[in-house]
């Protein structure tokens, strides 16, 4: 199984499957539920007198693989609620028909059917939760029946097509003014429709909250906000690209992350005294942005050079993305916060001394950038910190961390190199996913674990050096990776998962060292390719590995003598390793020394200057050594 049909996030459960035009599907969801699709029709029925639809996980629903094959749905009575993703990315659905015994549409239920032009709630509907009808691109207007009592937070999110939302006169509670959508006391602002028209809009006096994405995508230029209004949510003006000033008034208290994301005609924006709490990213990835001021009555925040910190400064909370060049981290600073540099342009950043934390996400898209150097006080790299810095190719990184956490250098595609600190204890799922020039990795030695695709597709990588520390590979750990032609896999392993080596195209010599085969549950390796791969194992072991389940599969066996220092001996030149050198005697001073790989790669040339050399060597593996007519084999493990 290759690893581009499987990755990423389970793609193989992704994949169309079309069912042709009178062909007929049907899977029994629960003993009295039953799903059928027939003709492009998806029809879900029950035999009992009320029944909710199950949830779903995320891509998990049964005809989800043939989705695309669905053009209308219907549910038909007796069915009370829609399950969680359901229907998700039924990207061609023109028509669904909702019983009048539904109660609740489900997390996402209708998520990406973006052919969805209309749909009409049944009366008896009351619950719409979160996300339902995210992106449904071709939504236009809404009909909210009377007995709808809950909304959940971004249910009509990006619908870009959306014109008005209207409200039966007798719900209780909601109300909808020229279009737009309130709660029944219009205390709070729900959905402004993105193409509602106009490019002015003043909201009414007697909101108090403007809920997460209210305005989202809106093509609004100016917007008034009024004293009432006490909390912005999450991104209520997320890309507001026509937004060129906004004005907060002295009541509000909260802005919520991301309130302003992607508002690129925004230059500037003052933080009124009154706020108390700034959630991350509020001000991320406005590409004109070069000031955030904040006023000096503010006992929570203060800017300096138009970058926003905490009161106390040791939080840098939000660099503005239009500000370009270099930049230096006051040293008072301990906390590089979340989303902090999103997508900033600068081509150089200098990290003080006294920082302690950066926080996730802190440099995401930071194309600029060629490279950090991240100081000895750092004891935590959030999540993504470095994720997509295409042009990084250096990082120093300090001696004592102890953990590299999700994603933290994922796609960082121009990373040639980089040197794991001595003390670090984990390596996070996808932490170096992507690195496409990465070309050589030494795991060091207190490394137990490397986690879920730490370095699936870095297609250049040639080298691993696994220490005698590691106990698990996880799956797709190093899949991918396509230069890598050798692997010595330590004693130390009792685990590797399902697919950990898979599709690395040019893997041709593995070296392991048990002298009972590690019992595999799944095949960490590519099964076509260890069919022409060689499996290097002790001395007397190969009828074992000839046994055992996967091992058997390799094309070709050979056995080396590890014991001792693996000393081997021919004419007079000697070899043996311990400790990271690689030591040779018998030699003739002012010959030519060469090292070469067991697939006959040139990994050490050099002149001798007296009879004896001690090599540093760290990678492990199986070599010849090579100088006047003699050679000599050694295993360095």
């Amino acid at each position: 199984m290759k690893i581009r049909s499987l990755l990423l996030f389970s793609v193989i459960s992704l994949c169309s499957v079309t069912i042709g035009w009178g062909q007929t599907w049907n899977e029994d969801l629960t003993s009295t539920m039953t799903a059928t699709l027939d003709n492009g029709v998806l029809t879900i029925t029950t035999s009992a007198a009320s029944e909710a639809m199950p949830d779903f996980w995320w891509g998990q629903a049964p005809w989800y693989s043939m989705s695309e094959s669905i053009l209308s749905i219907v549910v038909a009575e007796h069915v009370t609620s829609i399950g969680n993703h359901a229907f998700q990315r039924c990207i061609n659905l023109t028509s669904v028909k909702l019983p009048e015994s539904l109660d609740i549409i489900g997390i996402r239920a209708f998520e990406s059917c973006s052919s969805l032009p209309s749909i009409t709630f049944p009366d008896g509907l009351t619950t719409i939760q979160n996300h339902a009808f995210f992106l449904c691109e071709s939504l236009e207007t809404l009909d909210i029946p009377a007995s709808v009592s809950h909304i959940g937070e971004m249910a009509f999110d990006d619908c870009h097509a959306l014109t008005a939302i209207h409200v039966d006169a007798a719900n209780t509670a909601f109300v909808a003014d020229d279009g737009v959508l309130y709660n029944i006391d219009k205390t709070a602002i729900v959905l402004y429709p993105e193409l509602k028209s106009g490019t002015t809009f003043t909201i009414p006096n007697t909101v108090k909250v403007i809920e997460s994405a209210a305005f989202n995508y809106s093509r609004l230029v100016s917007v008034t906000i009024p004293s009432t209004v006490t909390v912005i949510k999450y991104g209520a003006f997320w890309k507001n690209e026509k937004l060129t000033a906004i004005t907060l008034p002295n009541s509000v208290e909260i802005l919520g992350e991301e309130v302003f994301k992607y508002c690129s005609a925004l230059t500037s924006i003052t933080i009124p005294g009154s706020v108390k709490e700034i959630g991350y990213g509020a001000f991320s990835c406005c590409e004109n942005l070069t000031s955030i001021e904040v006023e000096a009555s503010s006992t929570a925040y203060l800017s300096e050079a138009g970058i926003l910190y905490t009161k106390d400064k040791t939080e840098l909370h939000s660099f503005p993305t239009g500000n370009k060049g270099t930049f230096i981290i006051p040293s008072t600073t301990e906390k590089i916060g979340i989303l902090a540099f999103e997508e900033s342009p600068l081509t150089a950043i200098t990290i003080p001394e006294s920082v302690t934390e950066i926080g996730n996400d802190a440099f995401r898209y930071c194309e600029g950038l060629t490279s950090v150097v991240i100081p000895e006080s750092v004891t935590r790299i959030g999540n993504s910190a470095f994720h997509h810095c295409t042009n990084l190719t250096s990082v120093t990184l300090p001696d004592q961390l102890a953990e590299i956490e999700w994603h933290a250098f994922s796609q960082c595609t121009n990373l040639a190199a980089i040197t794991l600190p001595a003390k670090l204890q984990s390596i996070g799922d996808y932490a170096f996913y992507g690195c496409e020039s990465l070309v050589s990795i030494e795991m060091p030695s207190e490394i137990k674990i490397i986690r879920y695709c730490a370095f699936l597709d870095c297609i250049n990588l040639s080298s691993v050096t696994l220490s005698d520390a590691v106990e698990t590979i996880e799956r797709f750990a190093f899949a991918a990776c396509n230069k890598l032609t050798s692997i010595t896999l330590p004693a130390s392993i009792i685990e590797m998962e399902w697919g950990a080596f898979d599709a690395c195209q040019t893997l041709k010599d593995v070296t392991v060292s048990w002298e009972t085969p590690l019992v595999l549950d799944d095949n960490p390796f590519d099964e076509e390719i260890i069919k022409t791969a060689t499996l290097h194992v002790p001395t007397g072991t190969t009828a074992a590995y000839q046994a055992a389940d996967v091992w058997k599969e390799f094309g070709t066996f050979d056995e080396y003598d590890p014991a001792g220092n693996n000393q081997i001996e021919a004419s007079t030149l000697k070899a043996y390793f311990s400790q990271g050198l690689l030591y040779i005697t018998g030699l003739q001073p002012g010959a030519l020394l060469s090292i070469y790989s067991i697939t006959g790669q040139l990994v050490y040339k050099g002149i001798v200057m007296t009879d004896s050399e001690q090599i540093p060597f760290h990678t492990r593996g199986i070599y010849v050594v090579e100088t006047q007519g003699q050679t000599v084999k050694i295993t360095t493990n």
